[in-house]
């Protein structure tokens, strides 16, 4: 952790006072202004600061704080939000320093913070296989001119095929980073693509024609299927958009998300069923087994796909106040990104409240709130083997996690994320969304 950060905070303490534990709007501003490429220590304090930790810290600004207490801090940013120990204690000594707090006892530098069980079934991981502590981008695509939100890499790993607002469809080299191919067919913005899990087709969505699925053959990308809405009036296409795509496991079933959410038999792209009431849906997914699929909308609502009943109807809280200006106001909560765990034990939850929930599938009891953004989620993957989640959103950062929600790192991407996705290996991480080129992250050496 960068200790001119560290400096600069107490620099701003001292001529701004303690507002800067409860201001959280212009604590970022000031840190942004006088070190801003350090984006990892500006987001601990930040987080630090929303978590209350820092006007905890103030509290014996001048005096003396007792071991106990500097303990209890450290673990609650651990506990609430996952934060590595290493920058928990790095955020609530930086508090100390600027608030001219002296800690008592000889213990600080080695706290003993309780550990969560790993993710692996109980036993210790791996740390040859764990990603790297600063992952890195090494590779950036370029070839789209406005924003990317879809992206999906093909089984086998080598290529990423992409979906932009500028209504075409594109399919990279992994390896290189050019671009092999670039679809139409699109009137409009293309906002979701899926691969099959053979390789063999990819779907690909977008808005305001009658045909909004498209299917495609892999790896020539020859149209071979559209599928429509013929229940749409015709008046009404322009407002109709396919968010979110998504194959079923075995590949029999493909899942869109428009108004409502339609199950299509691949083969035939005949409508299968329908799901909702209507309302916009943001993300689907299926289950590893294929018997549920999850719409995200206002709600989260999870239905059983042999018979279309509902299972679950779950909400994120209330949103938090958002000042405009010298305005405040109540945005409305919606849920915009969903993932199911690959051991189908899990469904995780993205929304506009800035949070990420982790859900047990079996009740819908909520496990784990996992804070780090401090705005909108919409994007959520887990690795292949299930042992990590990544999470992004409008704030331009990627967190990553472990299973239990231990929170690992985080990446700053150079624009708000709609999309992640991991390669099958799990070595890579593509993040795609308000730039119009994307970038392949390295998670391993």
């Amino acid at each position: 952790m960068n200790e001119q950060v560290r400096a600069v905070l107490a620099q701003l303490v001292q001529q701004f006072g303690t507002e800067l534990c409860t201001n959280g709007q212009k604590l970022e501003g000031l840190l942004r202004d006088f070190c801003g490429n350090h984006r990892r220590e500006i987001h601990v304090l930040l987080v630090a600061a929303r978590l209350r930790v820092a006007e905890e810290v103030a509290r014996h600004a001048g005096g003396r704080m007792e071991e106990l207490a500097w303990q209890r801090q450290v673990s609650r940013l651990y506990d609430e939000t996952g934060m590595a120990e290493e920058f928990a204690t790095w955020a609530v000594r930086a508090w100390a320093d600027a608030l001219g707090v002296e800690v008592a006892g000889a213990g600080v530098g080695s706290l003993q913070v309780e550990r969560r069980p790993p993710p692996n079934g109980g036993r210790p991981h791996d740390e040859g296989q764990a990603p790297n502590a600063f992952p890195k981008v090494v590779q950036v695509f370029r070839g789209h001119t406005q924003r990317v939100p879809a992206l999906r890499f093909t089984p086998d790993g080598r290529t990423i095929v992409s979906g932009s607002w500028d209504n075409f469809v594109k399919l990279w080299e992994v390896a290189s980073g050019t671009c092999q191919r670039t679809l139409s067919g699109h009137t409009y913005s293309v906002k979701a693509v899926a691969v099959a899990p053979d390789g063999a087709r990819m779907a690909t969505g977008g808005a305001g024609a009658r045909e909004l699925v498209k299917v495609f053959r892999l790896p020539e990308g020859g149209l071979v299927q559209k599928i429509q809405h013929p229940d749409q009036p015709s008046t009404q296409l322009a407002s109709v958009s396919v968010q979110a795509l998504a194959y079923a496991p075995d590949g029999a079933l493909l899942a869109a998300g428009a108004r409502g959410t339609r199950l299509y038999e691949t083969a035939s792209g005949q409508l299968l069923r329908q799901f909702g009431d209507g309302r916009k849906v943001n993300a689907v997914a299926f289950s590893p087994d294929g018997r549920l699929v999850a719409a995200a909308s206002d709600t989260l609502e999870v239905w059983r796909v042999a018979d279309g009943q509902l299972v679950h109807r779950i909400g994120h809280a209330e949103a938090r106040p958002t000042v405009v200006g010298s305005q405040m106001f109540l945005p409305k909560v919606t849920v915009d990104a969903v993932a199911f765990s690959p051991d189908g034990q899990h469904v995780t939850t993205g929304g506009n409240d800035r949070t990420v929930k982790v859900w047990q599938l079996a009740n819908g009891r909520l496990l784990h709130t996992l804070e780090a953004h401090t705005n909108g989620v919409f994007a959520l993957a887990y690795s292949p083997d299930g042992q990590f989640l990544a999470t992004g959103g409008a704030d331009r950062v990627i967190h990553l996690w472990r299973a239990d929600g231990q929170w690992l790192c985080s990446m700053h991407n150079p624009g708000g994320v709609d999309v992640l996705a991991f390669s099958p290996d799990g070595k890579w991480l593509a993040a795609g969304g308000t730039e119009p080129e994307f970038h392949l992250w390295q998670l391993y050496a």
